[in-house]
């Protein structure tokens, strides 16, 4: 396991995967970035958890209309996820990894997530 911050600076300091197949999990708008380089890097991206429920993101909306760039590179990371096939889970914390000797699943109150590790 490694932080998204980790995971970024692991691909544009020293362009190493932190794994093959990768879940991401936290709350922000790194994990979008995390998982576009992490895809442009060759890994698969499992699901993108975002933490925070829809309705709390959408709360803050009008705090980046100063910041529209940021919202088009948003829009494009998540459009390139999105066609990528990666699941965006948002409301999903992770409570628990799966697996002995390498994450294999995790573990959301709201959902199992399967398939994390190899």
């Amino acid at each position: 396991m490694v932080t998204a911050g980790g995971a970024q600076n692991l691909m544009k300091g020293y362009r190493v995967l932190p794994g093959r197949r990768v879940l991401i999990a936290g709350s922000g708008p790194l994990l979008l970035v995390v998982a576009h380089y992490l895809l442009r890097g060759g890994a698969q991206v499992v699901a993108v958890c975002e933490a925070s429920p829809m309705r709390r993101i959408w709360r803050f909306a009008h705090r980046m209309l100063p910041h529209l760039n940021f919202v088009q590179q948003g829009y494009h990371y998540r459009r390139e996820i999105k066609a990528a096939g990666v699941r965006f889970l948002t409301g999903h914390v992770i409570r628990r990894a799966l697996g002995s000797t390498e994450v294999t699943g995790a573990v959301s109150p709201a959902a199992t997530i399967s398939g994390a590790g190899r």
